[in-house]
């Protein structure tokens, strides 16, 4: 996570409008190459021809798109059609992002982006006596070697400490025997030997030892929304059936200091929850979201605040930023709700303290992850830190989207690297997308002989994505196969 959040402050903005990518590992084009030669793509002028500068390789290669047309390197007119997880030999890779590959002992071109090394049919890996481990984190069990969305299927997600039976082994990935009876593969990495430290098991954390019932404190909750834990710790699960709102009266039976932050441990009577009546849920909440009075203030310091969310990375300095307008021209305001917690709940008003419009000024202090959303954590209210989706915010006060400089872009997508300016045209009508995948609404679209200016590339999911220039300086995202260097006949007379 806090990779991500760098690479947000290197990119010198703080809009987040355009989502995270799944980078590939390309080959590095310095390496010593095996000789040059001239490459001329099917279907182009004949006189136009690159100078390609080959690496020669040996390597096995699965393909990873659903089906894949080869061309002959001794006869364009000859093809052959490649299906996915098919195993083909590479002996070469070109500076055009192309292959030569070997099938049936003959040479081809084929794209790179649809080919990988990686090991996804699990053919190198060593059988081992079938050994019972532990998932020490959540854990996708995989059809095949590989976390591509693409085409290798989540079969289900493992909780911490559940078992598996690993049968077969490499340094990246374990071949799993599952209760289907079917193999499948865990990334080894998120499987360990023995059980881990679950976050709501309570001897995992120092002795915590109930006052006795004379000392026992009521106290009021001191922030709009707070969450009721199994345990002391934000990585452990709330209490089932406990919403805690701003002035609810709670008992404290314990306290317990962890990692910095004192937690109390809290009787809860169950009319304040969902329950029926007659008894208490007992969970921890932090000591400093109490007051001894009601309606009393405890707001935590932003250190706290950093103790309690430690996967929130601080900003340099406190920003201050405003919610954007809408993107739809029949919805230009929008609202933007502040959170108590960084976090959607199942019923989605749980924790919402405000409500925000377009162009309305917050200040972050921090950025961080949680329910796979990127939230800003907002110094707002009377002292207190809330928290609202960041991708809803900009620097401009008008509430409009900033654009991003391609140094931006690049950084915020490391999988695309810089190319050497060229002219190339839109082959039909092409979308204009401000993130590399292929979006339903966007607001500008090319037209077919359109002509643009490529300015990097790279492959995404095993697929190669241009960045490109439109003739008023802005830049999007499409895929490569959607354009053509040639351009357009002049309509005749």
């Amino acid at each position: 996570m806090k990779k991500r959040i760098l690479a947000l402050l290197l990119a010198g903005i703080l809009t987040a409008s355009l989502a995270s990518c799944v980078t590939s590992g390309g080959r590095n084009d310095n390496e010593s190459t095996g000789g040059t030669e001239e490459f001329q793509t099917r279907g182009e002028d004949t006189t136009a021809v690159t100078p390609v500068t080959w690496t020669e390789v040996d390597e096995t290669v699965y393909v990873t798109s659903s089906a894949m047309t080869l061309v002959s390197v001794e006869n364009a007119s000859t093809t052959a059609v490649v299906r996915q997880l098919e195993q083909l030999k590479r002996i070469k890779v070109g500076s055009n992002k192309k292959d030569i590959v070997v099938k049936d002992n003959v040479q081809y071109y084929a794209d790179h982006a649809n080919l990988t090394t990686e090991d996804i049919k699990g053919e190198n890996m060593v059988d081992c006596a079938e050994t019972v481990m532990y998932a020490n984190t959540a854990a996708n069990i995989r059809k095949y070697a590989t976390s591509s969305y693409s085409f290798s299927t989540v079969i289900k997600t493992l909780k911490v400490n559940e078992t598996v039976t690993v049968v077969a082994k490499s340094e990246k990935w374990y071949r799993i025997r599952y209760t289907d009876g079917n193999l499948y593969y865990v990334f080894a990495s998120l499987l360990s030997e023995a059980p881990v430290t679950d976050p709501n098991d309570l001897n995992n954390y120092p002795t915590i030892s109930d006052l006795p019932k004379e000392e026992w404190v009521s106290m009021y909750v001191s922030t709009s929304q707070l969450a009721c834990r199994q345990a002391p710790s934000t990585r452990a699960d709330e209490v089932p059936g406990v919403t805690l709102k701003k002035e609810d009266k709670v008992t404290v039976i314990a306290t317990v200091m962890v990692d910095g932050l004192e937690w109390s441990k809290i009787l809860v009577p169950m009319e304040a929850g969902e329950g029926t009546g007659g008894g208490n849920y007992v969970g921890f909440v932090a000591s400093n979201c109490l007051s001894e009075t009601k309606g009393g203030g405890s707001a935590m310091t932003l250190d706290e605040m950093m103790a309690l969310y430690n996967t929130f990375e601080l900003l340099p300095a406190p920003t201050t930023m405003y919610v954007k307008k809408g993107a739809e021209e029949n919805r230009p305001v929008i609202d933007l709700h502040v959170r108590s917690t960084p976090a959607i709940p199942e019923k989605k008003d749980e924790n919402i303290v405000a409500t925000l419009t377009t162009k309305d000024a917050v200040t972050v202090v921090a950025i961080g992850d949680g329910d796979e959303i990127v939230w800003a954590m907002i110094h707002y209210g009377e002292g207190e830190y809330y928290f609202v989706s960041y991708s809803y915010l900009t620097t401009d006060p008008e509430g409009d989207e900033v654009p991003l400089t391609l140094e931006q872009l690049i950084k915020l997508y490391p999988a695309f690297t810089k190319c050497e300016e060229r002219v190339e045209y839109a082959t039909k009508s092409v979308n204009c997308n401000t993130k590399p995948e292929n979006q339903t609404d966007v607001a500008k679209k090319l037209v077919a002989g359109e002509a643009v200016t490529i300015v990097a590339e790279g492959d995404i999911n095993y697929y190669k994505w241009y960045i490109f220039k439109t003739s008023d300086g802005s830049l999007y995202f499409a895929a490569h196969d959607v354009f053509t260097p040639t351009a357009p006949a002049a309509p005749t007379a």
